[in-house]
């Protein structure tokens, strides 16, 4: 099955802050991505990525003053069976 999956999200910071944030698709499941867009922000800010001990993707970035959305949208396929742990 294919699953559509994304998100749009605004933040309102008083003073540029640092944020981190897993929302990139676990690298397990890379090969299952059938479309993605880039990560987008606006305003257009830089953002730098790295793996933490679990394998996760973890994206970080400085927040401008005021306000940043962030946005993705994708397709993943998925046999929708449980996984096995």
């Amino acid at each position: 099955m294919l699953i559509r999956y994304g998100y749009e999200l605004t933040f309102t910071c008083a003073e540029p802050a640092l944020m981190l944030c897993l929302l990139d698709t676990h690298r397990d499941q890379a090969q299952n991505i059938r479309y993605e867009t880039p990560f987008e922000t606006t305003p257009a800010i830089a953002t730098e990525t790295y793996l933490d001990t679990f394998g996760n993707h973890v994206r970080r970035f400085i927040a401008p003053a005021g306000d940043l959305t962030i946005r993705r949208d994708a397709i993943i396929e998925d046999s929708g069976r449980p996984e096995s742990g």
